[in-house]
C-alpha cells in the first residue's frame, strides 16, 4: 500500500474437496495408468474457463506444467497448472484429470 510503507503479500490457493480428491487418487495415472487429459486439452479447458464468451482482447499461455500432489500425501494425482496472461493480467488455473477447473483464491500471508 502506498503511503504507509507496508507491503502486503498474497498467496494463490487452489482448493479441492476431500471426496473429489479421493476419486482422483483412485483414478490417478501416477500409479501406472494413462493421463486422461493432454496438455493441449488442458490449455483449451483453461482458456474456456477464463474467457467463456471470447471477449478478451488478448490471451497468451505463458506456461503449462504437469504437477503431482498433494505434497504431504503418499498417493499423488496429476494436474496441470496453466499460467496465462489475459488482457495483460496474470491468470492461473488448475486443470484436473477429470477436466474440472480450479480457480485460485488469494490468501494474505501474515508475518
Amino acid at each position: 500500500m502506498q503511503g504507509e510503507g507496508k507491503l502486503i503479500e498474497f498467496q494463490r490457493e487452489f482448493v479441492i474437496k476431500r471426496d473429489e480428491l479421493a476419486v482422483l487418487l483412485a483414478e490417478s495415472s501416477y500409479h501406472g495408468g494413462k493421463l486422461q487429459v493432454s496438455m493441449v486439452e488442458a490449455i483449451k479447458l483453461a482458456q474456456r474457463d477464463i474467457d467463456p464468451d471470447h471477449e478478451l482482447q488478448s490471451f497468451a499461455v505463458m506456461e503449462v506444467r504437469l504437477l503431482t500432489g498433494p505434497e504431504k500425501e503418499e498417493r499423488k494425482v496429476e494436474y496441470y497448472l496453466v499460467s496465462t496472461k489475459a488482457n495483460g493480467s496474470e491468470v492461473h488455473r488448475i486443470v484436473l484429470m477429470n477436466r474440472k477447473i480450479l480457480s485460485p483464491r488469494l490468501r494474505e500471508i501474515k508475518k
